[in-house]
């Protein structure tokens, strides 16, 4: 019970009940030792909370364990590291003047260098930095940001097919157009017609193509709306 009061910087008895105004509820209690607590060997134990991490051990354990130069240094400051940049590229990526791609870019980096999912081939290193790593909340906030990250991408690449097809509808247009003025003036020709005749064929192959183009939309529309 001393872990957890000093994992949630508690006065000292609060989860025995000697200090009833901080006591915990039996639920949150178990939840918390169950999913957060750290235990390995009988010597020593540590929670791995939010906002903390504790670390408990037996007298003379910490002379020969290493524990603030090795794992606290190598796995809870990389971890928080971690955590603080996922943090600030969030906010950065939903902010209203945000460069985007500029942003998925810097997260493609740092992913590759520094947010490293395996640390250790030895068992104990890999266990505290997964537990550190769940209890930030890291994995969580790097999915959420790759979310936001594709559903941009996604709504970019609808602008840019939406831009290209504009384009080539325009192109499309000019070359139905073109094709008209080419084909009246081959009539007129063909049937040795004045200026007359190449006015009301255009006009009128114009006012058929513009007629198709019209209900073409039309029923765009409505296949849109059901």
């Amino acid at each position: 019970m001393l872990l957890y009061d000093l994992g949630i910087c508690a006065p000292i008895g609060s989860a025995s009940g000697s200090n009833p105004f901080f006591q915990p509820s039996d639920e949150y209690l178990s939840e918390l030792i169950a999913k957060n607590k750290i235990s390995v060997f009988d010597n020593w134990s540590a929670l791995a909370l939010f906002d903390t991490f504790t670390g408990l051990f037996r007298k003379g354990v910490l002379d020969n364990f290493m524990w603030e130069n090795g794992y606290f240094n190598l796995l809870y400051l990389q971890s928080l590291y971690v955590k603080n940049f996922l943090f600030k590229t969030n906010r950065a990526f939903y902010s209203e003047d945000s460069h985007n791609q500029v942003v998925e870019n810097e997260l493609f980096k740092f992913n590759k260098y520094y947010n490293l999912s395996h640390i250790s081939y030895n068992f104990l290193p890999a266990l505290i930095y997964k537990q550190i790593r769940k209890s930030l909340a890291v994995e969580e906030e790097l999915k959420d940001l790759k979310e936001g990250i594709e559903r941009w991408n996604k709504k970019a690449k609808e602008k840019r097919d939406k831009m290209i097809n504009d384009a080539l509808a325009v192109i499309a247009l000019l070359a139905v157009f073109s094709v008209i003025w080419d084909l009246s003036d081959w009539l007129s020709k063909l049937f040795s017609a004045g200026t007359k005749f190449y006015m009301i064929t255009s006009v009128t192959l114009t006012a058929i193509v513009i007629l198709f183009l019209i209900i073409f939309m039309v029923r765009k529309n409505i296949r849109k709306k059901y």
